[in-house]
């Protein structure tokens, strides 16, 4: 076997090369060629491990160097996807949509209403392709809401199909539903600055501006993603319950005297009535105190009753 003399020489060997095998000579000088050139068989293998660590490293450092990424960025990778769905290229347009979908958590700045709307118009085309009505009935919504005046093209959407169907549906109006957006950020949504509310019967792209980076969510199902939804209040400590319950009790007790000493009064004003040795001087007044005195204490009553039963249910048990 004859030694490769631009491998070796490409690994600083400068000696001759003979054939290893022409008599004793021969077989000595080769094996010192091969000693010259460690690991000569191995170094492809080993060059090409060295290169995918490279590689391996240098991807998430690319990754980050696509961050941050300006809004006109993001314009160019969805009029990509749109040329390429318009070419029938939907294998591209895939590429190309996730591509820009990725994109938004890169964005340096906001979006202005025609770039959300270019957003929106793709996540139609995405839904189109999935056969998802619904997806694109909200798409369709969202882009009217930021370009009241936009029609899709007859090339994609042609009288009859799904998407212009989801755009004559989202011109119809309904009732808007909305969520509260958290009160200790600045939000953009869709373009629009000051935002303090999110449509949920529509796709939207809220941005938070005062963080560093900015944060950009896009919401298109009918709840907030958990970056956006406002923190839940905090739950009712078994203390706060139990000092509740005790409360309710104290009035109920309080309310249940009070019921007991109105129908006290009132049996005594009956009694008072039909006291024939010693009548009162005024029947009729006393009739009318014992009636009322009567009905005051069974109202009491019926109160205390009630708050007795909400200090049982608001016990921590």
């Amino acid at each position: 076997m004859r030694w490769d003399r631009e491998l070796l020489a490409a690994r600083g060997v400068d000696r001759p090369v003979v054939l290893a095998g022409a008599g004793e000579r021969g077989r000595v000088r080769g094996r010192e060629a091969v000693q010259e050139v460690p690991c000569l068989r191995r170094c492809p293998i080993a060059s090409l491990a060295r290169a995918l660590v490279l590689l391996f490293l240098a991807v998430p450092v690319l990754a980050r160097a696509a961050c941050p990424l300006d809004p006109s960025d993001l314009k160019r990778s969805l009029d990509d996807a749109y040329s390429k769905y318009t070419d029938l290229d939907f294998k591209g347009f895939h590429g190309a949509f996730d591509g820009a979908r990725d994109d938004l958590h890169c964005l340096s700045g906001t979006l202005d209403p025609g770039q959300a709307a270019k957003l929106h118009f793709a996540y139609a085309l995405q839904a189109l392709l999935d056969r998802d009505q619904d997806k694109m009935l909200r798409a369709a919504r969202a882009v009217l809401a930021d370009a009241p005046k936009f029609r899709p093209s007859p090339d994609v959407a042609r009288p009859g199909n799904g998407l212009y169907i989801a755009f004559e549906m989202a011109r119809q109006p309904r009732e808007s539903v909305t969520a509260k957006l958290p009160a200790d950020g600045r939000w953009v949504v869709d373009g629009t600055a000051g935002a303090t509310e999110v449509p949920l019967d529509r796709n939207t792209v809220v941005q938070r501006v005062d963080t560093d980076p900015i944060e950009t969510f896009y919401v298109d199902g009918s709840k907030l993603p958990p970056g956006l939804a406002p923190p839940a209040p905090p739950p009712v400590s078994a203390r706060a319950s139990k000092h509740q319950s005790r409360t309710l009790l104290g009035v109920g007790i309080g309310v249940g005297l009070a019921a007991g000493a109105s129908l006290g009064a009132a049996a005594h004003l009956k009694d008072r009535y039909f006291d024939t040795q010693d009548p009162p001087v005024d029947p009729a007044g006393v009739r009318t105190w014992n009636h009322v005195s009567g009905i005051s204490g069974w109202a009491l009553a019926v109160g205390a009753a009630g708050l007795g039963a909400g200090a049982v249910v608001a016990w921590d048990w």
